[in-house]
């Protein structure tokens, strides 16, 4: 079910989605230098998600790490200071504190929160929870935003 891309290998629900092809690096690539001291945040992130929504795929480009089930519902941006996580929402969570949002879509919008260390997980892994969720629902719609 759904498409892969011939040329970057990426899946997707629907037949020849719009998308970046971006080369698929190792992770220590990403968090090289000064970056490195994120890696273990990450990891422990990326496991407590894992916990509570079991299995999921894990692309690496040259800026962050997309995190996909279905479609792409978080991603994660190493920064010399913080971890930079995206997740998707149906609308603007302004209480949420954003460091910024997007307006993807009509009915989705992308928010990205600073994580600086574990105290911070209870938030971003609820907030994370909803956004694999509206993958679902998207697909269950027969969209996938």
């Amino acid at each position: 079910m759904g498409w892969t891309c011939e040329k970057c290998g990426r899946t997707f629900a629907r037949n020849r989605q719009s998308h970046s092809c971006a080369a698929v690096y190792p992770i220590q690539a990403l968090f090289a230098g000064e970056k490195a001291q994120w890696l273990p945040l990450y990891e422990a992130l990326k496991a407590a998600v894992e916990a509570r929504q079991g299995a999921f795929e894990e692309y690496v480009c040259s800026s962050c790490v997309m995190w996909k089930h279905l479609s792409t519902f978080a991603s994660i941006k190493p920064a010399i200071q913080h971890l930079e996580v995206e997740f998707i929402a149906d609308r603007l969570y302004p209480e949420r504190r954003p460091k910024y949002t997007l307006q993807i879509s009509a009915h989705r919008v992308g928010h990205f929160v600073v994580v600086q260390d574990e105290s911070d997980f209870p938030d971003v892994l609820d907030w994370i929870d909803q956004s694999y969720a509206l993958t679902l629902l998207g697909i269950t719609r027969g969209k996938n935003s």
